[in-house]
């Protein structure tokens, strides 16, 4: 399953929302106004696809901001491969971080049961810090 979370730029950001949006893009200021007006995404994220290991930082990024007490410039839409989307709630969000998170724990698990660096799941530690 495709499975990919969208920043969506609130419709009229003002001159500090496109400053705080362009750190969530490599778009300039005339796409990311443009994507506000057509409400469509200025950044893709694909779970655990392409720079995983840098795209789940701009996750945790985007989840911190969200849950401070400032609102945010964007919202956080999920959308499948048949086209299905979801706008998701910090905490929303942060269950989706939790469970893609233990996704990959039981996958480092696996394999190192499977190549024999352990013998029981009990002796498993993780292979990175958490990052949300």
């Amino acid at each position: 399953m495709v499975l990919m979370i969208e920043i969506i730029p609130v419709e009229s950001p003002t001159i500090e929302d496109l400053k705080i949006l362009r750190t969530l893009t490599e778009m300039g200021l005339a796409e990311i106004k443009a994507a506000a007006a057509h409400q469509t995404a200025i950044r893709q994220i694909r779970i655990f696809e392409g720079d995983w290991q840098s795209e789940r930082q701009v996750l945790a990024k985007v989840y911190h901001q969200n849950r401070s007490e400032q609102p945010v410039p964007w919202r956080v839409r999920e959308r499948d491969e048949f086209g299905e989307e979801e706008f998701l709630s910090p905490d929303g969000l942060k269950s989706r971080l939790e469970y893609w998170r233990s996704l990959e724990l039981e996958t480092q698990r696996n394999v190192d049961l499977e190549s024999g660096l352990i013998a029981t799941p009990e002796e498993f530690e993780p292979h990175d810090e958490d990052w949300f």
